[in-house]
């Protein structure tokens, strides 16, 4: 009852390309089961998520090192792995980083208008199982990926709830983006999941 109605949002592009069959699997049965709750599954294209995620990393390496700049003195006290994001974050250019602010407005009118057609988006959180501690690319068969397929960036709510394991006991992850400001939607579909599948009470085995 809590999603009847609904208009739910599953991407043909990007979200299921260079993903892991059982990722990709666990989201697709996730999708019948708001199906089956009374939720209108609305096949989609979403706007360039890659070129979102460059315009993303622009700006948070960017402020990122503006911030942290009268720290940088004392290196020491910074990890190698931090540094290194930050000096990135220092040669960027003020022209870089203004022009990633108009990308990141001209994405978030992109998505306005995909909200015309759907409430909501249901895609893989990660493109395979949880990584390990630390483990910042993925393999998905394909070639290496991002870890992270980040859409906070655009301001949007986006709220990830388990949706299965695969074979080795690793949980995998179902990301649902609303709207800005529409928290209340996520959280009524990520709910309804919950109470209709066992994933969010089920724990990983002996890994």
């Amino acid at each position: 009852v809590l999603i009847r109605g609904l208009r739910i949002g599953v991407p043909e592009n990007f979200y299921f390309h260079r993903v892991d069959p059982a990722t990709a699997q666990a989201v697709r049965q996730t999708a019948q089961t708001a199906e089956a709750l009374g939720g209108h599954i609305i096949p989609v294209r979403v706007p360039d998520i890659p070129a979102i995620n460059t315009i993303g990393r622009i700006i948070l390496l960017s402020e990122a090192s503006a911030l942290m700049e009268r720290h940088l003195a004392h290196r020491e006290n910074f990890g190698a792995d931090v540094l290194a994001l930050l000096d990135q974050g220092r040669l960027l250019s003020a022209t870089d980083y203004v022009n990633a602010q108009r990308l990141r407005r001209l994405a978030q009118q992109e998505f306005q208008a995909l909200w015309r057609h759907v409430d909501c988006l249901l895609t893989p959180t990660t493109p395979t199982a949880a990584p390990k501690i630390g483990q910042t690319t993925v393999d998905t068969g394909e070639g290496a990926e991002d870890v992270l397929r980040a859409i906070n960036v655009l301001g949007l709510p986006a709220l990830s709830i388990p949706c299965g394991f695969n074979e080795g006991g690793l949980p995998l992850g179902l990301q649902i983006i609303g709207p800005a400001f529409q928290e209340t939607v996520i959280l009524r579909v990520g709910a309804a999941i919950e109470d209709a599948t066992d994933s969010g009470r089920r724990r990983p085995g002996n890994l």
